[in-house]
């Protein structure tokens, strides 16, 4: 069918649903062109290859004779997914996958699915074989210590403020912080590591504020320990000098 012969109302943009007379099912998408868009549909759902596995399944079970293509309104191209989300939100169609209008969060995959996507995603096809330059094997390399764009520019004293803003008072939650502790536990710095710690804090001044909160232990301060909490380090404080007189480690280091 030409273009000029399509009515207006069908070259227009707008929302549309599928409907399963039997059963009221329905499924609620939007398109730019009525007259082609029903025709894209069933020509897929007569190949078995439409991507609504529920739409496809109940096209088999019912036949295409009991499936209506219905325009619900028409509205401005920009509009489409604002109208699309309403719509879908009060009819609830049972054949769209996505809940949401415009992208595919909430979608589930099937197994099948699944499995077809990993087998395609398994290996790099389009650089199989291919052997890097040093050159680019070294721009790899550095491109994964940090932003080269930024290294060695220094931030904005309103960054960094920003930044420390953010992360004031943020806590990580228990999971996070036995990861962190599993990762760093039997961690040794190597010489060259320590060395440029040393050079960066040499000379470096604390803040005032920074100062104060070290003198004492703030946690604690003011806190008395129960019996049982000193028992229990003079406990562990007599097995660790035990262990190290064991090892023949003196108590005290001649000058």
């Amino acid at each position: 069918m030409a273009c000029s012969s399509v009515p207006p109302e069908n070259r227009a943009s707008g929302i549309y649903e599928i409907i399963c007379l039997p059963t009221g099912k329905r499924y609620i998408k939007n398109t730019k062109k009525f007259h082609s868009r029903w025709k894209q549909h069933r020509r897929l759902l007569r190949l078995g290859t439409h991507h609504s596995r529920h739409l496809q399944a109940a096209w088999g079970r019912h036949g295409e004779e009991n499936f209506a293509f219905r325009r619900l309104l028409l509205c401005a191209p920009d509009c489409l997914v604002m109208y699309e989300q309403i719509a879908m939100d009060a009819l609830r169609p049972a054949f769209n996958i996505a809940p949401v209008a415009g992208n595919c969060l909430g979608m589930r995959h099937s197994d099948e699915t699944k499995a077809k996507q990993s087998a395609r995603m398994r290996g790099n096809k389009h650089t199989l074989g291919l052997k890097h330059r040093p050159e680019s094997i070294e721009l790899i390399r550095a491109s994964k210590f940090g932003n080269i764009a930024t290294k060695g520019k220094p931030r904005n004293p309103e960054a960094v403020a920003a930044t420390a803003e953010a992360h004031r008072g943020m806590k990580r939650s228990e999971a996070t912080r036995a990861k962190i502790s599993a990762k760093a536990t039997g961690r040794r710095w190597s010489e060259e590591a320590k060395a440029k710690l040393s050079a960066t804090n040499t000379g470096r001044k604390l803040p005032e504020a920074c100062r104060q909160s070290l003198l004492g232990n703030q946690h604690a301060a003011g806190r008395v320990q129960t019996p049982e909490e000193r028992a229990n380090r003079s406990e562990k404080m007599r097995d660790a000098w035990a262990a190290k007189k064991a090892a023949g480690i003196p108590w005290r280091q001649k000058a």
